[in-house]
């Protein structure tokens, strides 16, 4: 049986070919996954989702309760809700709630909504 395999020339890759082979499938690999990077990047995170939240919560508590003062909030996490109140210049009788929810090193939501300056719920 092994003198019929020893006189049949077998067909079989080079090096060469091999190492072509591969290059062509790291290349391929590298470009997936860069290309998942930045898809996975793009996305909003469930922190920026629950600050978001967070504000949007504290921006209506605060407008239904007719408080209309400037204020630094510590939420739940660590993070910090800024809460500035300014007249809207181009509409008279309006005032603009701005909620900004930053952590550490970087805001994470803002929630901004015109409310009337005179009337309280």
């Amino acid at each position: 049986m092994q003198g019929s395999v020893m006189h049949k020339k077998l067909r079989s890759a080079t090096i060469i070919e091999t190492v072509v082979a591969l290059l062509i499938l790291l290349i391929s690999f590298s470009a997936g996954m860069v290309i998942y990077n930045k898809i996975i990047g793009a996305g909003i995170n469930a922190e920026e989702l629950r600050a978001a939240s967070s504000a949007e919560f504290i921006a209506d508590s605060l407008s239904h309760a007719g408080v209309q003062e400037d204020q630094l909030l510590q939420g739940n996490g660590g993070h910090l809700f800024e809460v500035r109140y300014t007249a809207d210049p181009q509409r008279p009788g309006l005032t603009i709630l701005k909620v900004v929810c930053r952590d550490s090193s970087k805001v994470l939501a803002e929630n901004i909504r015109l409310i009337n300056a005179h009337e309280k719920d």
